[in-house]
């Protein structure tokens, strides 16, 4: 595949205030209020209540992590995993996303818009490419719940199962996500329909075409 530095130049990108950021200032403040209003003791905070929210989910992971810890050992692999991280936190923070979990070699971040998650994606697996990291991507938007800061939810598990399938440096997206970013730009290479483990039916997945004209909107 080509490399993509064009999607990476974009000095001020405008991005949406996000509904989790939103959320979780809102729940803060209840929180306060339950604790200090008229400086009583009201006892511990309750629990926030669960909130429904529609979100984009971007899943990633370094391709062959198994032989990589092999092969480096697990001082190298440490190091490599350090500089794998603070490399995709950086475009997730430029593009307006929130980090959710980071487990061993995976990531995963949420956006406020499609669009947004596939230009982390593409610009953290060119990164990455320059150090000699290659990963995997996917991205699929849907309903979550947001509860006690922590995001789950069907549309989670099929986020996690599309990047799965996903090939090195390969962006794949579902139906879903690739209807929302109608005319936007982005192109697309269509999959088919995959069967993702643990679901019962199957989903139509998309590959992110990484051509500079495409990634520009050309």
């Amino acid at each position: 595949m080509d490399s993509i530095p064009l999607c990476c130049q974009a000095a001020d990108i405008a991005v949406p205030a996000h509904p989790i950021s939103m959320a979780i200032r809102a729940d803060a403040v209840t929180a306060s209020r339950q604790a200090f209003a008229g400086g009583k003791d009201h006892g511990p905070a309750q629990r926030a209540p669960c909130r429904r929210l529609l979100l984009t989910l971007l899943f990633t992971d370094i391709v062959g992590s198994t032989q990589l810890v092999e092969r480096l050992g697990d001082h190298a692999w440490h190091g490599l995993l350090h500089q794998q991280r603070a490399i995709v936190r950086t475009q997730v923070a430029r593009l307006g996303g929130i980090e959710v979990d980071c487990c061993g070699d995976g990531f995963f971040a949420i956006f406020p818009l499609p669009a947004l998650a596939i230009q982390c994606a593409a610009c953290a697996c060119d990164a990455l490419l320059e150090v000699g990291i290659e990963i995997r991507a996917g991205v699929h938007a849907g309903e979550c719940d947001f509860e006690d800061q922590r995001v789950s939810g069907i549309a989670v598990h099929v986020a996690a199962r599309i990047a799965s399938l996903a090939r090195p440096r390969e962006v794949l997206v579902s139906e879903t996500v690739k209807d929302l970013v109608a005319g936007s730009g982005l192109g697309f290479a269509d999959r088919g329909r995959r069967m993702l483990k643990g679901l019962a039916k199957p989903r139509r997945l998309f590959a992110l075409d990484w051509s500079p004209q495409r990634l520009r909107g050309d």
